[in-house]
């Protein structure tokens, strides 16, 4: 399991690590809370299997409260969950890139998600080195993007199918989101396309990632990107403007 600040996640494998099962992906703001998701998303995953349950791991920011909830034999910070995963797909020939080549190695993981971005950088033998997480502030985060979506009008899902129309990227300050607020606003009082304050602010995300959570780590190629954020285009594309690498979604 896989309980985060915006989503919780199901799983399975069997004894030899291979997965059983259909994964179960679901929001919490479809459900009354967080407890009231885990228990769909259970529901749900059970209803695929069949035979009993050996055991449950939990991950997450919500690991400790709804681990201790559903009897949870193993509960890791998602770090460490994050990079036995990676490690083991990546020597599992599963994880590819956008042309369906397998990727058997990985350099790092740039991980975003809903109020949580971290990084993992692993060296030629496929062992995490180095890691980090972002602090409290929800200005590297999805949380980031989905208030500046929510002032410009326009759905999260949409936001960077209409960046990249972009033709000028403009600079908002990415200190805090009070600041890019009121950057996103005065912008958009000059007439700024919508296009290009959207653009600004995958920018401005991609800038405080850098700066707060890399903090100068090398990061060498393959790079993976994963988490919610990940399904922004113009996230994407800008990564990899600033660090002049192609960035793999998976």
């Amino acid at each position: 399991l896989d309980i985060g600040s915006a989503t919780v996640k199901v799983v399975g494998v069997d004894s030899s690590a291979n997965m059983v099962g259909e994964p179960v992906y679901l929001r919490h703001d479809d459900f009354a809370g967080q407890g009231e998701a885990l228990k769909h998303a259970l529901r749900r995953y059970l209803q695929s299997v069949s035979g009993k349950i050996g055991g449950i791991g939990v991950t997450g920011s919500g690991r400790e409260l709804m681990g201790s909830i559903v009897g949870a034999d193993l509960i890791h910070t998602e770090i460490f969950a994050h990079a036995r995963g990676v490690m083991h797909l990546a020597r599992q020939g599963v994880i590819e890139d956008e042309s369906n080549h397998p990727i058997t190695r990985v350099g790092a993981v740039i991980e975003i998600g809903g109020q949580d971005s971290k990084l993992i950088v692993f060296d030629d033998e496929g062992l995490p080195v180095y890691f980090n997480m972002n602090t409290i502030c929800s200005a590297g985060t999805g949380e980031f993007l989905k208030q500046l979506a929510d002032e410009a009008g326009v759905s999260i899902e949409e936001f960077g199918s209409v960046a990249l129309q972009s033709d000028r990227s403009v600079t908002v300050d990415a200190t805090c989101t009070v600041f890019s607020k009121r950057d996103f606003r005065h912008l958009t009082q000059k007439g700024v396309p919508l296009s290009d304050r959207l653009m600004g602010t995958c920018h401005a995300l991609v800038r405080n990632y850098l700066r707060n959570v890399v903090r100068g780590a090398q990061l060498r190629p393959p790079i993976l990107f994963q988490g919610g954020v990940a399904s922004n285009a113009a996230v994407r594309q800008s990564f990899e403007g600033i660090l002049g690498t192609k960035i793999h979604v998976t």
